[in-house]
């Protein structure tokens, strides 16, 4: 069936409703929805960034004199433990809306493994440098 041909959700024949009976100006009505839908989208958008913000503060990045150490997860953990002289390439990327925000993907090579792709890590250019400084000064 087409969306536009169905029938609107029950709150708002429930509100509809209740305007006709209680002789609600149009001015008040429309006031109400947009309320409504303001309100809406200020929920959605607070619950979208808490979630984001809790995202970012569960990834854990860090670069010894030893080793490469990458945790990334809330509820299920994902963690990369890679020895410095085992790292064979640390590739980068990043789209323009990434490079303007300050975010890419990180892909760590180890001899002989498989890539390990990071997504949507804050400032990557920052970690492969972090990485190439600690190779290149043991």
């Amino acid at each position: 069936m087409v969306p536009a041909m169905m029938p609107p959700p029950m709150p708002v024949k429930l509100f509809e409703f209740a305007a006709g009976v209680f002789e609600m100006k149009p001015l008040w009505f429309f006031g109400a929805i947009f309320v409504g839908k303001f309100v809406r989208f200020l929920i959605w958008a607070i619950i979208t960034i808490t979630y984001g913000v809790a995202k970012r503060n569960a990834t854990e990045m860090a670069v010894t004199n030893r080793r490469v150490l990458i945790k990334t997860g809330m509820t299920s953990r994902r963690t990369l433990d890679l020895m410095l002289s085992r790292v064979e390439s640390i590739g980068v990327e990043e789209t323009a809306v990434g490079r303007m925000l300050g975010y890419g993907s990180v892909i760590v090579r180890g001899t002989g493994g498989t890539p390990e792709p990071f997504l949507m890590i804050a400032h990557p250019q920052e970690f492969r440098r972090a990485v190439q400084e600690q190779i290149a000064n043991p």
